[in-house]
């Protein structure tokens, strides 16, 4: 039914889910509409949710469409339809599913957020406790969400994670300037 995608907005990365939906205009044409962790959703350009409901209970989007209409799929060309439900879902219904995405998107948010706030105490005070707190936040993350971490060099969170290592004041303040630029932070 979905598929994940990612936004880029300005260096940040924000997760998102790809739906088809059919848009009304003459014939009907399959588009994809992705919604996003900030809310925003993609469909006949940037929108959010009320836009959404407009666009739905207007008819401009579809989920249901008379039998024998011709669809564009991009790509391969019109196709005729023999069922009048294309999604499986009502418009109420649809929209439910869309909000529960974004809210889901928005956990997995906060949850990034309490990853780097447990490792920003992890450099400011590195102890056993904020070692402990960074893993166990780290351990609320998908495993999508872990892969957006760069592996392909040295990560610092998953790094401590792994050796639980004590790290010296003068690696820590480095990765402070690295990752929290701009922020008054003193080592201890």
């Amino acid at each position: 039914m979905d598929k994940i995608v990612y936004r880029n907005d300005d260096g940040q990365v924000i997760k998102g889910y790809k739906f088809n939906v059919l848009v009304k205009d003459g014939d009907y044409f399959l588009t994809d509409l992705t919604i996003y962790a900030d809310g925003l959703i993609y469909c006949l350009g940037l929108i959010d949710l009320l836009k959404l409901k407009e666009l739905l209970y207007s008819g401009k989007l579809a989920l249901k469409l008379p039998v024998n209409s011709r669809i564009l799929i991009p790509n391969i060309g019109y196709v005729i339809s023999l069922e009048t439900d294309f999604s499986g879902y009502s418009d109420d219904r649809f929209i439910e599913i869309i909000q529960e995405k974004i809210k889901e998107l928005k956990v997995e948010i906060n949850s990034r957020a309490i990853v780097f706030q447990r490792f920003k105490e992890c450099l400011l005070e590195s102890n056993d406790f904020n070692i402990e707190s960074l893993k166990s936040s780290w351990g609320l993350l998908s495993e999508e969400d872990k892969l957006t971490f760069d592996s392909n060099y040295f990560d610092p969170i998953k790094e401590l994670i792994k050796t639980k290592e004590i790290w010296s004041s003068g690696k820590r303040e480095s990765l402070l300037k690295e990752y929290f630029e701009g922020e008054w932070l003193e080592v201890k």
